[in-house]
């Protein structure tokens, strides 16, 4: 659900005053539904042992 600024920024007007007041637009975020995937790619994770360099 998009807040009001979002929906502001989204709009002709609010964008263009969003640009000539140099303030933030805010992205949209995708949602989890059920059964998607939880990313959109591999993920990769490492680790450092105690002794490692």
């Amino acid at each position: 659900m998009a807040d009001r600024y979002q929906r502001f920024t989204a709009s002709a007007p609010g964008g263009f005053l969003a640009r000539r007041l140099g303030l933030p637009r805010p992205e949209s975020l995708r949602r989890y539904h059920a059964g998607a995937p939880v990313t959109a790619g591999p993920v990769v994770l490492g680790a450092r042992t105690a002794g490692g360099c």
